[in-house]
């Protein structure tokens, strides 16, 4: 007997609860499923964007958008990013009517200033992370609402007709079981958890890539791998801690191990709204010259901040107080390390693909950042995506209950079905992919350690083997798509670098999707993005 529900969420970050709670806003009769292992990236979000109406700068919306075409060096879909631009200070509001708050002072937000903004825009929390506090408070609200958080993997989407029914998935005690619904949402996350050293949790897989290409869903901007330029690589006890970008907006300053301000050759007005590709490129370049930190990086000084500002950053300044740092004494070891992606899925406006009902949100979501992400901008898409695509799921759910009656009817028979388990070779799998993945998808890349990557990726799927553990094909699929697009970008822009091509081209003002072909194999095409400086006309 099988017991539907009306919307299945995959994934339970900010994209994911913020699309349930806007549906449940709209409709208090619906069933929401949410498939989880974790509680994703959003626990550690320390910003989100937002130009407020009230804000004290003349601060807009159109501003924001092109503070974030420039960080994405104007590859980025321009209607997402004005959809994310102009709905952020409503997805605010919402936030707040469902009992979020954010530190105010004064009587006005506290707004910091991150990497790539032109003025201060994004909300926080002085006491602790703001995600934490997001994630934990719609959590508890959905709950007493009768939505449904069920421990699982998602493996599989069930697909009849380019038209979603379902999914597969395999619960906590790693047996395979279906779920069905007219509407999925693909609020999955990015990849992190595939490279060696990464500053995201383990529960991102990076197995939806797999999972949507599978069925036939365009990817995009694939190779644009997310590196936060600002992570403490000593103490041992700290590593892996990001340094809030913000903190240059405070007055902090980046010394390489001479003591220079290095930054300030390449950007002679300052650390304060730096992008993230500048910084990391930057410090890439001091490093390989022999300016380096003893770890390998360079130096974050706070010494002159005030100590009332930083511990207005209570994460990290108790961590690394903890860790025998003294921020008012001691300079910290910081370098790039894996972060977030800023491809995923190719999406209408409206946050549909080309399955019918299925949504992805969040950083499941390709497009919106372009070859680099603006600072706080990652929460602003999870929040705005997921609102955006439960207005669309509204209107669009009526209409497909009758496919998907049939389609239970049906099929569900067919699909309470196992996939191959075999956890061995998952951890055999994983340790190679790690390996192949950070070392091909680095700082810096080039032709032979692309080539080389996917030819090995390649035998790996050939392999009869790999059919043996669902999750080992899934991880190792959606590497080879990483790398695939890596290898297709000939040029070096944003975050990704190619030491054969150092130079951005012309050629490839563009972003590159990435479907399935004869025999399921990858192809891809380019989506032509228009350079227009500092045109804002889209408002």
């Amino acid at each position: 007997m099988v017991t539907p529900f009306d919307v299945i969420v995959v994934g339970s970050g900010l994209a994911g609860l913020s699309f349930a709670t806007r549906l449940l806003e709209g409709r208090d009769d619906l069933k929401i499923a949410f498939i989880t292992k974790g509680y994703g990236a959003t626990p550690y979000i320390a910003a989100i964007n937002a130009a407020l109406p009230s804000n004290p700068w003349g601060d807009t919306p159109e501003q924001h958008y092109l503070d974030t075409m420039n960080a994405g060096f104007w590859i980025n879909d321009p209607e997402l990013v004005k959809q994310m631009c102009l709905n952020a200070p409503r997805c605010i509001e919402m936030l707040q009517r469902w009992g979020v708050d954010f530190a105010v002072k004064d009587r006005s937000f506290v707004l910091r200033r991150t990497s790539g903004s032109t003025y201060p825009r994004s909300l926080c929390q002085t006491a602790e992370l703001v995600g934490g506090r997001i994630s934990e408070t719609l959590r508890k609200r959905l709950i007493e609402e009768g939505v449904n958080f069920i421990e699982g993997n998602c493996v599989g989407l069930l697909v009849r007709n380019d038209t979603v029914y379902g999914v597969v998935f395999v619960n906590s005690e790693e047996k395979f079981r279906s779920l069905f619904a007219p509407i999925v949402v693909a609020a999955w996350g990015g990849v992190g958890s595939l490279f060696l050293d990464s500053t995201y949790p383990k529960d991102v897989d990076g197995l939806g890539l797999a999972i949507a290409f599978e069925v036939g869903v365009s990817l995009i901007d694939l190779e644009f791998l997310e590196f936060e330029p600002m992570v403490v690589l000593s103490p041992p006890s700290a590593r892996g801690e990001p340094c809030p970008t913000a903190l240059l907006g405070e007055g902090a300053y980046l010394l390489n191990g001479k003591g220079e301000r290095f930054l300030l050759k390449v950007r002679p007005e300052g650390e304060a709204g730096a992008p993230k590709s500048l910084i990391t490129e930057a410090i890439f370049n001091e490093v390989r010259e022999g300016r380096g930190s003893p770890s390998g990086g360079v130096y974050v000084d706070v010494r002159h901040i005030p100590e009332s500002v930083l511990k207005s950053y209570p994460w990290f300044y108790d961590r690394l107080r903890n860790a025998g740092i003294d921020l008012s004494r001691d300079l910290v070891e910081v370098g790039p390390m894996a972060h977030s992606h800023s491809g995923g899925i190719l999406v209408s406006a409206d946050h549909t693909t080309s399955i019918k009902g299925l949504f992805a949100v969040g950083e499941a979501v390709g497009g919106v950042h372009g070859a680099c992400r603006l600072g706080g901008n990652a929460a602003t898409q999870a929040l705005v995506s997921g609102v955006l695509a439960a207005e669309s799921a509204l209107r669009a759910l009526d209409e497909l209950k009758d496919f998907f009656k049939d389609s239970v009817k049906r099929y569900s028979f067919l699909e309470e079905k196992s996939f191959g388990r075999d956890v061995a070779l998952r951890e055999e799998t994983s340790s190679i992919v790690k390996k192949v993945l950070s070392d091909a998808l680095g700082l810096q890349r080039d032709r032979n350690r692309l080539e080389g990557a996917l030819e090995r990726l390649g035998h790996m799927l050939e392999r009869e083997a790999i059919k043996g553990d669902r999750l080992s094909y899934l991880m190792t699929m959606s590497s080879f798509l990483l790398v695939n697009s890596a290898l297709i970008r000939e040029e070096s822009r944003g975050n990704h670098h190619r030491k054969d091509f150092p130079l951005m081209s012309s050629d490839w003002q563009c972003s590159i999707e990435v479907f399935k072909g004869e025999g399921g194999c990858p192809r891809w095409r380019k989506i032509p993005r228009s350079l227009k400086g500092g045109d804002s006309s889209c408002f």
